[in-house]
């Protein structure tokens, strides 16, 4: 019988920290997926599984690190198809200040919560 160290219990907490946070990761998308209607927010055509992308307003990393609270708080997402995601000249991953004008304008609400929330962590 295999003896069970401090060393197997950790790295079984880290797996199952890792499993836990994937699987609030998914509830996360699947809750936006539905808000947005499964459409992209940007040019509004309906996506199929497979081709929706779930993206994270203020950056995963930055959240995981700074803002703990948002990582599950949908209005820290927003639906995009693959191109508007990754490839238009005002995707999130392009054009940060085209995308910015862009969310601001068009996601008021949902831009000035996140705002907000990034005030209050900030005193």
């Amino acid at each position: 019988m295999k003896k069970i160290t401090k060393k197997i219990l950790k790295k079984r907490e880290k797996r199952l920290a890792k499993r836990l946070f994937k699987e609030k990761l998914e509830i996360w998308k699947e809750k936006i997926i539905i808000r947005d209607e499964y459409k992209c927010q940007k040019c509004k055509h309906v996506l199929i599984a497979g081709k929706r992308h779930v993206h994270h307003i203020i950056a995963l990393q930055a959240v995981k690190r700074n803002y703990p609270e948002l990582l599950e708080d949908i209005n820290n997402g927003i639906l995009l198809c693959g191109y508007c995601h990754k490839f238009s000249p005002s995707s999130p991953h392009q054009g940060g200040f085209a995308w910015c004008e862009w969310f601001k304008y068009t996601k008021k609400e949902q831009y000035e919560y996140l705002v907000s929330k990034l005030y209050e962590y900030r005193l």
